[in-house]
């Protein structure tokens, strides 16, 4: 129930900003629920923020936009200006109209019934602690678990508790299961996954945009003291298996359900080893190529890049100077930087680059979360984005690229990848114990953070499957 602000904001439903406006939100309050704000922000901060109303999950159907997607839906209204967190705080606004708290938290717990989230028998929250991570009161809390409990939805055992309903969930007839396996659960939540929780939230949400109506969408978890015969029985049925951080997955899990043949394995990212499965790969070298290409194309000439230190930022790194080397051009050393970290080891680059004094006319960085952190800590040094030093980066989060500072960054394309791995199935390409690869590449989206130089015309958008 602690996911109530993990569902990212619907492209369709935003609009990108001028340069201009986007300064003007600077200095805006900034909507924040109040699970995410006592997790970023202190007691003491949290306290001085004024109390605006409750927040909510938006319930998702596959094939569907967001549904009851509300205005307000902040706990709390924080003006937090340029703190650390202004990016998650810029994130959690939205746009469109606001049902009521009762209606919601019904929302929220049918959503989570129905991706098994929750499971006929568990037993749900108290109507205190609910009443807590919603920011209303117990009152509003019991009438929508009585009108749930009317419906069906759940069931009430005097002196227990609250239980989800054992025929809560009525699945379609004829509904084809798709099932996301992760190595541990609410990895979509920041207080569980500081690093990388923007990522899990991109690829959610394009699993629940990307399936059409005749597929049901649930998550499994499977870590290192799971019970993989009880797993691999919850996967009976199932039309597809998809594998996200999978190199969290025990091997032993992974390679269990492989033999199990239970269902056709899907997997999203770098594989490890070749397993007896469809692996759906991201061109991370192309990518960063085509982000490179694409300041390039704008005109400047004097390109940095940041990049992680570990294996991923030396594919972005390869791919870096070869867009570099196809015009003759040649990176200088003293404008690469190899970080640790994502947000924090875009706040050292920037350090780096201003320390120098010979500051790079655009940048090339290899992760969103790292780009926020760059952008953030420039802008604290005075220097102007993307007036001084345009801005490029990669992976293409909803809530970094929709939201301030919109950065330019080239898109994983996540919704093609699932849909291409749901079309091998249906195809019979992607078969039990057949090993197959199909690699993606990216898409440039130009945001606020990049400018051509004066005269020099716009790069075109670059996309594709190979």
């Amino acid at each position: 129930m602690q996911q109530l602000y993990n569902q990212a904001t619907s492209p369709t439903s935003l609009h990108r900003k001028t340069a201009d406006q986007e300064k003007s939100d600077d200095h805006a309050p900034a909507l924040v629920p109040s699970s995410v704000l006592s997790i970023f922000l202190g007691r003491e901060e949290e306290d001085s923020c004024r109390l605006a109303g409750s927040s909510s999950r938006s319930e998702v159907k596959p094939g569907s936009g967001l549904k009851s997607h509300p205005k307000n839906c902040a706990g709390l209204v924080c003006n937090i200006g340029v703190s650390q967190y202004n990016y998650i705080a810029y994130f959690m606004k939205k746009t469109i109209s606001k049902p009521s708290i009762r209606q919601r938290i019904k929302e929220e717990v049918v959503r989570m019934i129905g991706n098994e989230m929750m499971l006929p028998g568990d037993k749900i929250e108290s109507q205190n602690e609910l009443a807590k991570q919603f920011a209303t009161t117990p009152v509003t809390i019991h009438k929508a678990l009585t009108e749930l409990a009317r419906e069906g939805v759940i069931e009430r055992r005097k002196g227990v508790g609250t239980f989800v309903a054992d025929k809560a969930r009525k699945p379609l007839t004829n509904e084809k299961r798709v099932c996301l396996v992760l190595h541990r659960s609410g990895l979509d939540r920041p207080e569980v996954n500081p690093e990388y929780w923007p990522y899990m939230q991109d690829v959610i949400f394009e699993f629940t945009h990307a399936l059409s109506d005749a597929y049901s969408f649930s998550m499994k978890f499977a870590g290192p003291d799971s019970d993989i015969s009880r797993l691999i029985s919850e996967l009976q049925g199932c039309h597809s298996v998809f594998f996200h951080y999978s190199n969290e997955v025990p091997n032993d899990v992974l390679k269990a359900i492989l033999r199990s043949r239970v269902a056709p394995v899907i997997k999203i990212g770098k594989m490890q080893e070749n397993l007896d499965c469809l692996l759906l790969e991201n061109d991370r070298f192309e990518g960063i190529r085509l982000g490179t290409e694409h300041l390039v194309g704008l005109g400047h000439r004097k390109i940095g890049y940041v990049g992680s230190t570990k294996w991923w930022g030396d594919i972005g790194l390869a791919g870096f100077r070869s867009a570099l080397s196809a015009v003759g051009l040649d990176g200088a050393d003293s404008h690469i930087v190899r970080v640790e970290g994502e947000r924090k080891g875009g706040i050292e680059a920037a350090d780096s680059f201003v320390a120098i004094r010979d500051l790079p006319e655009a940048v090339m960085v290899d992760s969103d979360l790292r780009a926020l952190g760059l952008v953030e800590q420039l802008r604290n040094k005075g220097v102007r984005i993307p007036e001084d030093i345009s801005i490029m980066s990669y992976d293409g989060l909803h809530f970094a690229t929709y939201h301030p500072p919109y950065l330019s960054s080239v898109r994983i394309p996540y919704g093609e990848m699932i849909k291409a791995g749901i079309a091998e199935v249906e195809a019979g390409n992607a078969s039990i114990l057949a090993h197959k690869v199909i690699t993606f590449v990216g898409s440039v989206v130009s945001g606020a953070t990049t400018a051509p130089r004066s005269g020099t015309p716009k790069a075109h958008k670059t996309a594709g499957r190979r």
